[in-house]
């Protein structure tokens, strides 16, 4: 069989002007909240990015609609493929993806948190009860008789009879048409399944999972192993019953549920999971797909989703760390590629990072501090006192460690092994920032802004002209203090004294973040990033070549100005991009660069025939359809690129000056690989 690989190749030569553009780097991680198997389909429903869908397993997805749908759950029969949504009814395909309809007529609410298919009908759960379809979705009937008028979170078939979970189990021996009230009264079933033997019922909160060999009369818990009892689903192959729970990952039981033991993916957040043919699919809450072809012995990642919440980036060394929902990742090569770093966090949900010369300290949302003394490959946590507390800031001078939380601000001045509380003065206690400048310390507050000149033992509040607004960010450069607001950017040029609102450029959106390098203060928005040179007077957005995303954090390199995003990802631009001078468009580059053999038998030659070329490097980067990059090589004016190991597909190749770090008009060439 012959393999075809089609190639846009996009070359770039010369400034294209002097603000540089972002790119993406990942991780690529997102919300999955269901998965629908069947035979060599796999369909996953994200919250945000609407349906993707793969025909290998999960190696490759294509975008197939329902952009910014929330998508509950799926179905599929022998003609179409059913999406239920949140708020925007039922959606059906006749061509897998490539055409939706809406088929919602009849349901008087919207909000789909279940499908079912079973002999002639269409089942779904609303939040208003149950309805059924007997011609694909065109029409539905309520099927409500004995039912109450709540949200049905599950529905599932067992022997002759229905069952559904909503305040209580039901059963239904006529096909719903008639309900009857079991004795498991309980409101946090979230996932109903059968092995035919027993029926199992996955639960939320403290229940775990229960089994019943009565067709529901009757029920015994059985969690003995199941470590997390917050259950949210359930799957069964011919050996096991799997149970995914909300940060506890997946468990398994091969006695039907008598025992269970943890598989390798925990600390992970589940919606749903699905077993298909050799195929175990998870589906999370901000990690993306995760699959295992051993039934839960090891698992491996699946999807480009963005939708990772970047709180926190630090630059140190060699290393890039960035602190997120889903724990800490580390990037050796400026973000192209990425670890896992949560060896020891019994939280991993971070808010804030920091290092010191021996330490990397890591603020939770809830679970108090971290450190590390080997570059994150190992936490240990120090928290006495501050079990429960969320960390919002760290901030590091001299011996003292000092930290913003939910409950005011503390200091340590041993690594962490002991911290006291330093509040005296304060009458907020969210402190949300922290800075010190000429010996000062400043805080940031959610309703003002305090100062200590004696190490934090005492703090005055400054906050004329900064009145009643919550603090999120602070920073100085030696002439103003800056303060990021809920509504804006504000400055100070007598230490907090007195506060002045800066140019309006946000329309009133939220700052999230503040950093300051060289002539330019940088701003991380809801709406974007953007910069001043003139401290707050003027603004320009530098959002161009990026989703203008809710940007949470912002750091530098020494080459490059990285953005992390809430549910966007992380981003970065090469800082001398910015500083270019303008170069003189060569409009015939394209009769100077030359790709061969095309059709290509598994090898692609890149010649650039150049002035310059003898001398200049160049990166050829490579990228997948979905903007990641998969390969970058350097060359001088001529390189053969080994292609053998690439998929099927379309990818595309950019070029740029290594030196200068300077981008071309593009000029894009096709190839085929044969």
């Amino acid at each position: 069989m012959k393999k075809v690989l089609s190639l846009i190749i996009i070359f770039v030569l010369g400034s294209l002007n002097t603000q540089a553009q972002w790119e993406q780097q990942g991780p690529y991680l997102g919300i999955v909240r269901s998965i629908l198997a069947q035979d060599e389909y796999l369909f996953a429903g994200t919250e945000t990015e609407g349906i993707y869908f793969s025909t290998n397993n999960g190696d490759n997805w294509v975008n197939i609609g329902l952009k910014d749908v929330h998508i509950n759950a799926f179905e599929i029969d022998d003609r179409y493929v059913y999406a239920g949504t949140n708020g925007r009814g039922i959606y059906r395909s006749s061509n897998n993806g490539g055409n939706w309809e809406e088929i919602s007529k009849g349901l008087p609410n919207k909000f789909i948190q279940l499908l079912m298919i079973e002999g002639e009908y269409l089942y779904t759960g609303t939040e208003t009860g149950l309805y059924r379809s007997s011609n694909q979705g065109k029409n539905w009937e309520e099927i409500s008789k004995g039912l109450p008028k709540r949200l049905f979170k599950a529905l599932m078939i067992h022997g002759q009879y229905l069952y559904a979970a909503a305040d209580s189990l039901y059963r239904s021996s006529d096909q719903g048409k008639n309900w009857e009230k079991l004795s498991f009264n309980s409101p946090n079933i979230y996932e109903l399944a059968s092995d035919g033997q027993y029926i199992y019922a996955g639960c939320f909160w403290e229940d775990g999972v229960y089994r019943s060999s009565d067709n529901g009369n009757s029920w015994e818990k059985v969690n003995v192993g199941l470590t997390n009892t917050y259950v949210t689903s359930l799957a069964i192959d011919g050996e096991y019953i799997y149970a995914g729970t909300w940060g506890g990952g997946v468990y398994r039981s091969a006695n039907q549920g008598t025992n269970w033991e943890a598989t390798n993916l925990n600390n992970t957040f589940l919606h749903t999971l699905v077993f298909n043919g050799n195929y175990l699919y998870a589906g999370s809450r901000n990690s993306g797909l995760y699959i295992s072809s051993n039934q839960g012995k090891n698992w491996r990642t699946s999807g480009w989703w963005t939708n990772i919440d970047i709180r926190s980036i630090i630059v140190e060394n060699a290393y890039l760390y960035i602190g997120t929902n889903y724990g800490i990742f580390r990037s050796p090569n400026q973000g192209k590629n990425w670890e896992v770093m949560n060896y020891g966090l019994t939280n991993i949900n971070v808010s804030v990072l920091a290092m010191d010369k021996k330490y990397l300290y890591a603020g939770t949302f809830g679970a108090g501090i971290y450190r590390s003394s080997d570059q994150g490959n190992n936490w240990e946590e120090i928290n006495k006192v501050l079990l429960g507390r969320t960390i919002y800031s760290l901030t590091i001078k001299d011996e003292n460690l000092y930290m913003g939380t939910n409950e005011g601000v503390y200091r340590s001045n041993d690594n962490g092994d002991n911290w006291e509380k330093i509040n005296k003065g304060l009458t907020g206690e969210s402190v949300k920032a922290i800075i010190i400048f000429d010996g000062i310390l400043y805080i940031g507050e959610n309703k003002s802004v305090y100062r200590s000149t004696d190490n934090g033992d005492n703090w005055e509040k400054i906050n004329k002209g900064i009145e009643d607004i919550d603090v999120t960010d602070l920073a100085m450069d030696g002439q103003y203090i800056y303060a990021g607001a809920a509504n804006g950017v504000y400055r100070s040029s007598n230490q907090g004294e007195n506060w002045e609102e800066t140019a309006r450029a946000f329309d009133n959106e939220y700052i999230n973040t503040l950093i300051i390098n060289g002539e330019y203060l940088y701003v991380g928005a809801s709406n974007g990033i953007f910069r001043s040179s003139d401290n707050g007077k003027n603004w320009e957005e530098i959002n161009k070549g990026r989703v203008n995303t809710n940007v949470l954090a912002l750091a530098f390199s020494e080459q490059y100005l990285y953005a992390g995003a809430f549910f966007g990802g992380v981003w970065k631009m090469p800082l001398s991009a910015t500083n270019i001078e303008e170069r003189e468009e060569n409009t015939t580059l394209g009769s100077r660069i030359r790709t061969y053999p095309n059709p290509s038998e598994g090898t692609l030659t890149i010649e650039i025939e150049d002035a310059h070329a003898s001398s200049d490097i160049y990166d050829v980067m490579m990228y997948d359809m979905y903007g990641r990059q998969i390969g970058i090589y350097q060359i001088h004016n001529k390189q053969t690129i080994d292609l053998n190991s690439i998929p099927v597909g379309q990818y595309q190749l950019q070029v740029r000056n290594a030196q200068t770090q300077s981008t071309f008009a593009p000029s894009i060439f096709s190839i085929e690989l044969v």
